[in-house]
């Protein structure tokens, strides 16, 4: 099933918002990065979209281990598509150049290749701090030892 604006509908349904307090909503599945990251930033089928459910509801809309395991698994697409905009590409092209990468394979596999990405920079952003204190405190013993000898 497919919207007025071209996107295929998700299972993402805001279904009820009672005593002002956060949304209930039902969880789905997307079958393109196009869908993933209009979801996030546009809604889709007239619902809200999950920039706007954040603004508003911070992580209270999605309290459940379902929810939070949801959009912790989409907010991976978001991320690399936002770094991608970061460094120059338009929303378009960062979009294409993601779907581009997932290749026709599942979302689940796209997702996994992108966490996988990211423990790796962040493994190799620990290695370098590990390596920059140690410097440091080989420069902080040099220097130590220099002005011991110069007393």
């Amino acid at each position: 099933m497919h919207s007025a604006n071209g996107y295929q509908a998700t299972r993402l349904q805001v279904i009820s918002t009672e005593d002002g307090g956060p949304p209930t909503v039902i969880y789905g599945s997307a079958s393109t990065v196009k869908d993933v990251w209009a979801e996030y930033r546009h809604g889709i089928d007239g619902q809200p979209s999950i920039q706007s459910l954040d603004a508003a509801w911070g992580p209270r809309w999605r309290p459940e281990p379902r929810g939070r395991t949801w959009y912790s698994r989409r907010k991976i697409i978001w991320d690399k598509i936002k770094e991608l905009i970061y460094d120059g590409l338009s929303e378009e092209a960062a979009v294409a150049e993601i779907e581009g990468l997932r290749g026709g394979r599942s979302m689940n596999w796209l997702m996994n290749i992108l966490q996988n990405d990211r423990k790796e920079v962040k493994a190799s952003w620990r290695a370098a701090a590990a390596a920059a204190t140690a410097a440091k405190e080989t420069n902080g013993a040099v220097l130590t030892q220099a002005n011991e000898q110069a007393s």
